[in-house]
């Protein structure tokens, strides 16, 4: 009895003590370890779809100004930009433009002149860019008795009508005095001008390369270059870019895809000039001195369009208005687009006339 009692005690102090000490401050449960966020699965890079290949016909003439174009097909630039690339070389680029406006091409490239006439006789095309530019590629070759500008009165001259050939002649007679008046014309093409100045049949000629060298070929100490068409500032040769309206509607892309291979073109050619040349003389049929004789004159293959390319083109149509070559000057808005090279290389573009 005495022994429970005993244990009653011990248990009843025990509570007692238990009660009255202090009470252990609970600890939070350390926070759950997190997981790294992982990366969504990502699908494997897709290679880039090559563009649909766009058929294209583009016409050159047979002259140096045209080698962006040769050497653009040559090295596969067209192919390159998604081009299916047909160039047609003619006798000179105003062919080409016919062939345009007659729908069998899309493409071409000719002087001022050149393209102001069938504008005014109610063709429909685009102009969106300055290919070339070569102020010495048209040159005077006369007889080598011909010593200077007055020396062709009572001459007969070959000129190639319709052409810058006869703006530049118009220009020479301003330059010196002189009128049509004063020589006899016939209409001849370009590939027969040196055949008829060999025969005797004319006194002389203004063309653009190759002509002139092929006439000093041919004739050898018989005719010489009286000077380029540059003298007294007469007439520096630029060549406009022609589209074909239905073309460019249908295919803006290309037309953004032909001046982005051109582009690159010239760029490839500054860097690679012999090459170049090479290619040049091969589709002119030029000797490759005669090309690099050429080169350093001066050929500048840049694409552009500025509002000094267009005052030149109207310069010219006010010209030809008053030679009552044509109706009206035409309205440059309808003609001149600049918004295709824009979207290539807006650095290309400086115009603000339109």
């Amino acid at each position: 009895m005495r022994f429970l009692k005993l244990g009653v005690f011990a248990l009843a102090a025990g509570l007692l003590l238990a009660a009255c000490a202090p009470q252990a401050t609970p600890t939070s449960a350390p926070p759950a370890a997190t997981t790294a966020p992982q990366p969504s699965p990502t699908a494997a890079p897709q290679p880039t779809p090559t563009p649909q290949p766009i058929k294209i016909g583009i016409t050159t003439g047979i002259d140096p100004v045209y080698g962006a174009f040769y050497v653009a097909d040559k090295q596969g630039i067209f192919k390159k930009h998604g081009l299916d690339a047909t160039v047609t070389k003619f006798d000179r680029g105003g062919e080409g433009l016919n062939a345009l406006i007659a729908g069998q091409q899309d493409v071409a490239s000719t002087a001022e002149s050149t393209f102001i006439l069938p504008i005014d006789k109610g063709a429909d095309f685009y102009v969106v860019a300055v290919t070339c530019q070569a102020p010495q590629t048209i040159k005077f070759v006369v007889r080598s008795d011909v010593q200077k500008p007055e020396d062709l009165k009572g001459k007969t001259l070959g000129i190639a009508l319709g052409s810058v050939s006869e703006y530049v002649w118009d220009r020479f007679f301003e330059a010196f005095g002189m009128s049509r008046n004063d020589v006899k014309i016939v209409n001849v093409a370009p590939p027969e001008t040196v055949p008829a100045m060999d025969r005797g049949d004319i006194d002389a000629f203004a063309l653009w390369e190759p002509w002139p060298s092929r006439a000093l070929e041919a004739m050898g100490n018989k005719a010489k270059i009286l000077f380029p068409s540059s003298e007294k500032g007469m007439y520096a040769a630029t060549l406009y870019l022609q589209i074909r309206k239905e073309f460019a509607d249908k295919n803006p892309e290309g037309v953004k895809r032909l001046l982005g291979a051109l582009i690159e073109t010239n760029t490839w050619m500054k860097q690679n000039p012999d090459q170049a040349k090479a290619i040049i003389a091969e589709a002119t049929k030029l000797k490759p001195e005669d090309v690099d004789k050429m080169w350093k004159e001066g050929f500048k293959y840049d694409i552009y369009l500025d509002d000094a390319a267009i005052m030149n083109v109207d310069s010219i149509a006010k010209w030809m208005k008053d030679k009552n070559q044509i109706k009206a000057v035409p309205d440059w808005k309808k003609y001149f687009k600049p918004d295709f090279l824009k979207e290539v290389d807006p650095n290309a573009v400086k115009v603000t006339s339109l």
